[in-house]
């Protein structure tokens, strides 16, 4: 399921934004052009893909290129192309990169048809639930919710993304603040038989 099919992304103007978008992806100078905006606006932070994908290698390896130009910047992303053999070598060098952060996306039609996303080291998994308490994998490293309006911190044992969790909201708390995601803080879980945080 792309969750980007749907609240928002309807709307004619967010549609419109994303076909320029992916236009601008097939341009020759994409590249220097994001490099560019990333010096010009001095970005420290930058999260690739609000919505979509590396949908090719070509592109990927432009992302890899940017990402080895902007030094100065830390870069995230989560993708669900690690499902598909001809994106693994150019994913494996984008994430070997130092200020890049990849993270494996899954949920539960992915868990079913494909199993468990590849153990590439420097890597982790963001597993998607849709419903509230839904079974999350063992191997899933931070959940995100597309029902967010009860409170939790964990859910089968697995920290909740802490900017949407219902607790944090009220702090106003930020990606930027809580810095999971493009850091290579070790997720914290939670095991109810131990009763502890593993850090």
């Amino acid at each position: 399921m792309c969750y980007a099919s749907q609240h928002y992304y309807l709307m004619d103007n967010v549609k419109q934004a994303l076909a320029r978008n992916w236009a601008a992806s097939l341009s020759d100078d994409f590249v220097q052009r994001i490099v560019a905006g990333l010096y010009y606006h001095d970005v420290q932070l930058f999260r690739v893909h609000a919505s979509g994908d590396f949908y090719d290698a070509p592109y990927t390896r432009k992302w890899f290129e940017i990402v080895s130009q902007a030094s100065w910047c830390e870069f995230w992303t989560y993708t669900r192309s690690w499902q598909l053999k001809r994106m693994r070598k150019a994913l494996i060098a984008l994430k070997d990169l130092p200020n890049m952060q990849l993270w494996f996306s899954c949920d539960r039609d992915t868990h079913k048809k494909h199993g468990r996303p590849p153990r590439w080291k420097g890597t982790r998994v963001a597993y998607m639930t849709t419903e509230y308490d839904e079974w999350v994998p063992p191997y899933a490293d931070l959940v995100f919710r597309d029902k967010r309006k009860q409170e939790a911190k964990y859910t089968h044992g697995r920290l909740v993304c802490p900017v949407e969790n219902g607790v944090e909201l009220k702090r106003k708390l930020t990606c930027e603040k809580c810095g999971i995601c493009f850091s290579d803080k070790q997720t914290p879980r939670y095991d109810r038989r131990l009763v502890q945080l593993e850090v």
